[in-house]
């Protein structure tokens, strides 16, 4: 890994190493996003549809929905820590639903983002880093080895 203009730059192979620790911390992810939207429906259904004015500390709920309302505090805050970690080793999520992170790197002279999405064995696909999903593209068997960071 090579530090560059305070970025993390990954080789493919230390960017896939990652990926079992990106597994985990996706699939806990997934399991505090569905514990949060099935506390989120049920409070929508009290008349609560607006999540921000919801978890907010300026609306006075019931008990029985003030409960609900701390506990998707607690599952924000613990999607969050997960996030944060994911952003400690370098990487970058880019969504929680599809599980995208993505990592720089260099292919040849110019600088690309390694995209990896949850479920995904190993990195297949790269994008500039002035797109998004949808412009990524199959690395084509290229390897991005350390003599490729520069």
């Amino acid at each position: 890994m090579i530090f560059r203009n305070g970025k993390k730059y990954f080789t493919l192979s230390e960017a896939n190493a990652l990926i079992p620790s990106l597994e985990a911390a996706f699939g806990r992810i997934h399991l505090h996003k569905a514990e949060f939207d099935e506390l989120y429906q049920k409070l929508s259904k009290e008349g609560f549809p607006d999540q921000q004015a919801l978890l907010s500390e300026k609306l006075r709920l019931p008990s029985h929905l003030a409960e609900a309302r701390d506990r998707m505090r607690e599952l924000v805050d613990l999607i969050n820590a997960e996030i944060g970690k994911i952003h400690e080793t370098g990487g970058l999520v880019k969504g929680i639903e599809m599980g995208l992170v993505d990592f720089y790197s260099r292919r040849g002279t110019q600088d690309i983002l390694l995209c990896w999405q949850y479920g995904e064995r190993e990195i297949r696909h790269f994008h500039g880093t002035n797109e998004g999903f949808s412009g990524r593209r199959p690395l084509d068997g290229a390897r991005q080895d350390q003599s490729n960071l520069n």
